[in-house]
C-alpha cells in the first residue's frame, strides 16, 4: 500500500511536475464557447421579429383597416369634399396638437401612427378645407408683418408692436397663455378663465402702482 499514493508511483509527488507543462495543459473554455454561439447564430439566425411584436402590430393594422373600411362606408354616396363633412379650423388644430403629443422615441414607439407602420393614407381626408384655410391664414398674416417691417424702415423707426411703457422696451407677454390658446383653438374651461381674469387684474393693478 505504501507504493502507491493516490493513484502515483513511488517517488513521484504532484509538485514536482513543472509549471509550464500546467499552464500549457489549461484550456480557456470562454473563448470556445463564443465561437460556438457564433457559429450557431449564423446557421440559425434569429427572426427579425418575435411572435408578440408580430401579432401587435397586426392588430394595430387591422385596427386602421378598420377605420378605412368605416370611411369608405360612411362616404360611399356622399363627397367627403363637401363643407358639410370637413373639420373646422379648431377640430383641426386640436388634432395635431393630439399627434404632435403621440410622436415618441425612436426606440419606444409604440405604434400609434401609419408613418411607424408603414401603412398608406387614408382613403380620404376631412381636414383639406381647414388646412386650406390655415395655410391662407398664416400667409396673409406674415405678408402683413412683412409690410410693416417695410414701412417701420422706410419711416425710420422701429417695427411696431406690442411694447410695454418702460425703458427696457420688452414685449408684453402678460396675455400670451391665453394668446396661443386661442390661436390653437383649445377650449378653456371656467376655472381657467377665472384664473386669467384674475391674472389680467393682477397686471392692471401692478401697472397703476409702477405709474
Amino acid at each position: 500500500g505504501s507504493s502507491f499514493v493516490n493513484g502515483a508511483p513511488r517517488g513521484w509527488a504532484p509538485e514536482c511536475e513543472s509549471k509550464i507543462a500546467m499552464e500549457a495543459k489549461k484550456r480557456e473554455t470562454w473563448p470556445i464557447k463564443q465561437r460556438q454561439n457564433a457559429e450557431y447564430l449564423a446557421r440559425h439566425p434569429r427572426p427579425p421579429m418575435t411572435e408578440k411584436e408580430r401579432k401587435k402590430r397586426l392588430l394595430k393594422i387591422q385596427l386602421f383597416r378598420r377605420q378605412d373600411l368605416m370611411l369608405c362606408e360612411q362616404f360611399l354616396y356622399n363627397d367627403p369634399r363637401d363643407a358639410r363633412w370637413q373639420w373646422d379650423v379648431d377640430k383641426t388644430r386640436q388634432f395635431l396638437d393630439e399627434q404632435a403629443t403621440l410622436v415618441d422615441d425612436v426606440k419606444k414607439k409604440k405604434l400609434t401612427t401609419r408613418e411607424d407602420l408603414g401603412l398608406p393614407l387614408p382613403p380620404t381626408d376631412l381636414k383639406l378645407n381647414a388646412m386650406a384655410k390655415i395655410q391662407r391664414s398664416s400667409a396673409a398674416q406674415a405678408s402683413k408683418e412683412k409690410e410693416k417691417q417695410e414701412k417701420a424702415v422706410e419711416k425710420g423707426s422701429k417695427p411696431s408692436g406690442k411694447m410695454q411703457k418702460g425703458k427696457q422696451g420688452e414685449p408684453d407677454l402678460t396675455n400670451v397663455d391665453l394668446d396661443f390658446m386661442n390661436y390653437k383653438g383649445l377650449v378653456m374651461t371656467r376655472r381657467q378663465k377665472a384664473q386669467f381674469a384674475q391674472r389680467a387684474q393682477r397686471a392692471a393693478k401692478q401697472a397703476k402702482k409702477k405709474r
